[in-house]
């Protein structure tokens, strides 16, 4: 994420027309996925989103400006078109940020995005396995194994810089099941806020497949 001396800067420059307060907001996430249907891998995908928004207030006038250019220039930028909005005015601002450090109720032991995405394909492969070759009637079989990496950060002319991370994981599997010329379907698919470590100690890939077989062959 951003660093405390930039941040700082991005601050004075947002409050240099006369801004009693402002703040900055950074955001980035990271999603990762892979889809697997009819035991063949459809697709592997990473992609990240990321960007910050820059708010500045004198009085109850508010004024808010936002990028996806996370450079030391785009920020500044943005920075300068909140002052600009803000008013005619100019002051001489010196900010100066101290963390905090809020307790993570939510540890995360393997994060998604950091293991390779053979061991990722093997545990939805896993999935969708059994849930294949729990019936004879199951015709077609989708999974979904998803991965995502938020990060937060926060900036304040009071002088907080704070961040939030947030992992999650979630595997997703879709049966169809035919007879008697009629089709069913049945989905389950749990996540939690944690990391891969939920298929050792929450749920097993093999169960999440069963699950979403048993509910296509009730149907």
């Amino acid at each position: 994420m951003l660093e405390k001396k930039l941040l700082e800067e991005i601050l004075a420059r947002a409050m240099a027309s006369g801004a009693d307060f402002a703040e900055v907001y950074v955001e980035r996430t990271l999603n990762d996925s892979v889809h697997l249907m009819d035991r063949k891998i459809d697709q592997i995908s990473n992609n990240v989103v990321s960007g910050a928004g820059i708010r500045a207030f004198l009085g109850t006038r508010t004024v808010y400006a936002s990028t996806s250019d996370l450079s030391r220039e785009g920020l500044l930028r943005c920075a300068d078109a909140v002052s600009a909005a803000m008013g005619e005015g100019h002051a001489q601002v010196s900010i100066c940020l101290t963390e905090r450090m809020f307790p993570n109720i939510h540890p995360v032991r393997v994060v998604p995005s950091s293991v390779e995405s053979r061991r990722k394909t093997e545990l939805l492969r896993a999935g969708c396995t059994a849930a294949q070759e729990s019936d004879p009637a199951i015709v077609q079989v989708v999974g979904n194994l998803l991965g995502v990496d938020h990060t937060i950060q926060i900036a304040n002319s009071e002088g907080l810089l704070t961040q939030d991370r947030h992992i999650r994981t979630r595997m997703a599997v879709s049966v169809t099941a035919a007879a008697n010329g009629e089709n069913q379907s049945g989905f389950f698919g749990p996540g939690r806020g944690m990391g891969l470590e939920m298929f050792e100690t929450v749920i097993a890939p093999e169960e999440i497949g069963r699950r979403a077989a048993a509910q296509a062959m009730v149907n």
